[in-house]
């Protein structure tokens, strides 16, 4: 091992200084014998491919590439109720038409659409209804 490296950080080593002769600290430690230290850094960079545009999900099933497999697809789509249902069933519920509360759970357009990657089954987005 070789006897000019100093064996704890530059703090707690005595053949540092902390202050300069005014007493400001210095903003990194100074060897007293005043040796030149060679510091070799690397840099690397990486460059991020650009994304792909948007597909701009819809209540149908869409050709686009799978954010987590990379497959080219088709997306499966599933319905599931949702704030628009909810709030259209209450709406007519209010509205003393109770008996046509169920219409909304039988419109497909009231409700949300799930898309999924056809090849590895994660869940891609969804499709938010707007209130019938």
């Amino acid at each position: 091992m070789d006897s000019k490296v100093p064996s704890a950080p530059p703090a707690m080593n005595p053949d540092y200084k902390g202050a300069s002769q005014d007493g400001v600290p210095l903003a990194y430690a100074v060897p007293v014998n005043n040796e030149p230290k060679v510091v070799v850094a690397e840099v690397v960079t990486t460059q991020t491919p650009p994304l792909p545009p948007p597909v701009e999900l819809g209540r149908k099933p869409v050709r686009m590439e799978c954010p987590f497999c990379k497959q080219n697809m088709v997306t499966r789509t599933k319905k599931r109720l949702g704030a628009c249902t909810a709030g259209s069933m209450a709406g007519l519920v209010l509205c003393c038409c109770w008996i046509c509360a169920i219409f909304p759970l039988c419109c497909g357009s009231c409700k949300d659409t799930i898309h999924y990657c056809s090849s590895c089954g994660r869940e891609i987005g969804e499709k938010t209804a707007a209130c019938c």
